[in-house]
């Protein structure tokens, strides 16, 4: 609260070498406006599957959105120094703008909303957490990514 879930959809993106699955939700914003968040971590390049994962993944957050804001997220596994092609596709295609960096791997891509604040990757100990004891809980293997974003 008081944001709102209103939808939600999952999408196997890939099975092998490793499961991949993007989930989805809609989400009302207290104002009555929506935006749809896709998150999803993409096969590893050497399968060569990463941009038409994403692609799959793009359509599925449209699908959903119906015209609403998107935010696409997570772990792509697509550098844009690497693979400028397929962050030219989401853009043309799909609308999907703002990677992260050229080397960077975790992206927040939008369609719809006004980047306030650029994604960029946080500290490293930025992804652990207090936990039991005065142990650090780590979130991820990934440093986290922000990014501030106003509706248009």
């Amino acid at each position: 609260p008081p944001v709102r879930v209103v939808a939600t959809g999952r999408l196997r993106v890939a099975l092998w070498p490793e499961r991949r699955v993007a989930l989805l939700a809609k989400l009302e914003l207290p104002d009555g406006r929506r935006v749809v968040v896709a998150n999803v971590h993409l096969s590893v390049p050497k399968t060569g599957r990463g941009a038409a994962e994403a692609s799959r993944v793009a359509e599925a957050a449209l699908r959903l959105a119906d015209g609403d804001p998107v935010v696409l997220g997570g772990d792509l596994n697509l550098r844009l120094s690497d693979h400028p092609d397929a962050f030219d596709r989401l853009r043309e295609r799909y609308g999907l703008e703002a990677p992260t960096g050229p080397k960077a791997i975790d992206h927040l891509l939008v369609r719809g909303l006004e980047p306030v604040e650029r994604p960029t990757r946080l500290p490293g100990e930025d992804r652990d957490v207090p936990g039991a004891g005065g142990l650090a809980i780590r979130l991820s293997d990934h440093a986290p990514v922000v990014g501030a974003f106003r509706l248009r």
